[in-house]
């Protein structure tokens, strides 16, 4: 397994290269710099046959898992209405590890990592978008480098979505990074029958996430996770190192199987196609439909 975990802007070239050796590639997210970069490595791994996978490991987190069930088991009934917080902390002075991000073009931004993960583990738990309208903005448009000296910055740190999901949900997004006390990540659902509120100091992808539901006139009560949603040994460090290892174990399991990993190369085209339509929808001040 080849696995590609550099700058965003430095993956095609290795995927590609791995692809071209005959090789399966895990790729963290975003697997491309742009939608265009990401269906060619799509392309190539279906064109090849090979296994891919892609580094949202929201999608294996075991507070995820359960509530995907819970809301396809019918738990809360029909899914009318959800909301997504998500606030980082915003780094305003950088190295240059990081101070590359703040170029629109290279594809890491608050858009697309904070809230490509966040939105994606949203759409594990509610399912994909039908359509959106989006506001996207740069609202601190200077960083500076550790010197101290100024660096124009044209990255995305405040994205707002309203949309409707193919379920005939309505959702509504806020993804935002912040200077001060980020209020971290939350994801109320509400239904016919009931409510489930996921909550992450953190992101939600990175975990660990915290779970309340209520059914009727019930009070939000903890809801535990089962154990069978829990796929890697229990010595695992908990907080960052536990989604991506439970990422890899469902990419294990599946891959013995003789099956693929549900978050391979043709998902991540699916996500970036959503960022796209995000940017699309603020560019034009119309609302995008998603097929």
């Amino acid at each position: 397994l080849l696995v590609v975990c550099v700058r965003v802007p430095g993956h095609r070239e290795l995927v590609m290269a791995g692809l071209q050796a005959g090789k399966p590639v895990f790729c963290e997210w975003r697997v491309g710099a742009n939608l265009a970069e990401a269906e060619e490595m799509a392309g190539l791994a279906r064109q090849r046959s090979l296994k891919s996978m892609v580094g949202l490991q929201g999608r294996s987190d075991p507070t995820i898992l359960y509530a995907r069930d819970l809301i396809q088991q019918g738990y809360i009934g029909e899914v009318l209405t959800a909301s997504l917080n998500t606030s980082a902390q915003a780094q305003l002075q950088r190295g240059p590890g990081r101070i590359w991000q703040g170029v629109r073009s290279n594809g890491a931004n608050t858009l697309t990592i904070a809230g490509g993960h966040a939105i994606d583990a949203m759409c594990a738990v509610l399912g994909e978008f039908a359509e959106l309208s989006a506001r996207v903005s740069t609202r601190i448009p200077e960083w500076r480098t550790t010197e101290g000296a100024p660096f124009p910055v044209d990255s995305p740190d405040s994205i707002n979505v309203i949309g409707r999901m193919v379920s005939g949900a309505e959702v509504t997004v806020n993804v935002a990074a912040v200077p001060s006390n980020p209020g971290g990540n939350h994801l109320e659902i509400y239904g016919r029958e009931g409510a489930l509120v996921i909550q992450a100091n953190g992101a939600l992808s990175l975990g660990p996430n915290r779970m309340h539901g209520g059914k009727g006139k019930e009070a939000m009560a903890p809801m535990p996770v089962p154990a069978k949603y829990r796929v890697v040994p229990e010595s695992t460090p908990a907080g960052q190192p536990y989604n991506v290892a439970q990422a890899y174990a469902r990419a294990a399991d599946a891959l013995r199987g003789g099956g693929s990993f549900d978050v391979d190369f043709g998902h991540a085209v699916q996500r970036h196609k959503l960022i796209d339509a995000i940017e699309r929808s603020s560019a034009t001040g119309r609302s995008v439909k998603l097929g």
